[in-house]
């Protein structure tokens, strides 16, 4: 298995050199794609004012079609400031020389959303999530796992590219079970919302995370001080009032230990998916 992750790893790697080339000297903050790509513009615009001030340079936000794909290219060291879930972060840190630094105070917290407050009996169980690697999917997974209520081998999982689809998906029938974060549900519509519940929420785990790489002329120390002289700046009160955030706080790399499960399992799906596309 370490071969197989090691040939994988080496592979993105080797990609590396080839993308990306229309930005130039342009700082990327690459996000994971969490909502859509309008929103993720919107909501981290005043970290991209704040970054082009700071460092008198263009500043690009970019994302990617779905976690899987932004694995591998925060796995190819595509981006120079990456704001990601916590297993990713562990792999970015692990695997391509990242450095956590910093977080919200908020926990992100996922969400079992069905018909009823109590789970159908059917079995197996028809579950819809976001992406196979997404953090909240794979801890909705393992919930149900630990109840007996799915066999890893067997879950019936279909993945759609929107929360609102997998809620829609529980309410038309072709769902059992559908997994999103706390923060997703809340914004659903108020005519699908009144239409599903929950059946289970998870106690908070840490939220994004904000990683560095010195790259494009800008050392760690640069990095650090420009993401702590963000954090009381007016753009980043702004950035916490329009995503409705509490507070920022720093990061320690070893809070991440308790996610190493979840990030195996996103590297041992990679490097299969990995191998299936070059074996056709």
């Amino acid at each position: 298995m370490i071969k197989k992750i090691t040939a994988f790893l080496f592979a993105c790697i080797a990609l590396c050199a080839v993308n990306f080339a229309h930005a130039n000297d342009s700082i990327l903050i690459g996000i994971a794609p969490h909502s859509s790509a309008r929103i993720i513009l919107e909501s981290h615009s005043s970290l991209r004012s704040f970054l082009e001030t700071r460092f008198g340079k263009p500043v690009e936000i970019v994302t990617a079609p779905n976690f899987s794909e932004f694995t591998r290219r925060s796995l190819q060291g595509q981006y120079d400031l990456l704001i990601t879930s916590p297993h990713l972060a562990l792999i970015a840190q692990e695997h391509a020389s990242y450095t956590p630094i910093m977080t919200y105070t908020q926990g992100l917290e996922t969400v079992l959303v069905s018909l009823n407050e109590t789970l159908s009996e059917k079995r197996p169980l028809t579950i819809w999530g976001l992406d196979p690697v997404s953090f909240v999917t794979l801890t909705g997974l393992e919930e149900l796992k630990q109840r007996g209520l799915i066999a890893e081998k067997n879950a019936n999982v279909s993945y759609a590219s929107a929360s609102d689809s997998t809620a829609l998906a529980v309410i038309q029938g072709k769902a059992d079970v559908a997994i999103m974060s706390w923060p997703n549900y809340t914004k659903l519509n108020d005519e699908i919302k009144k239409q599903v519940a929950v059946s289970w929420r998870s106690k908070p785990e840490p939220s994004r995370i904000y990683l560095i790489k010195p790259s494009k002329g800008i050392d760690a120390q640069a990095w650090q001080q420009a993401i702590d002289a963000f954090t009381t700046s007016p753009e980043g009160i702004a950035h916490l009032e329009n995503n409705k955030l509490k507070a920022f706080r720093k990061f320690h790399a070893d809070e991440l230990n308790s996610v190493r499960p979840l990030a195996d399992a996103t590297l041992t799906y990679l490097n299969r998916t990995a191998s299936t596309e070059n074996g056709k």
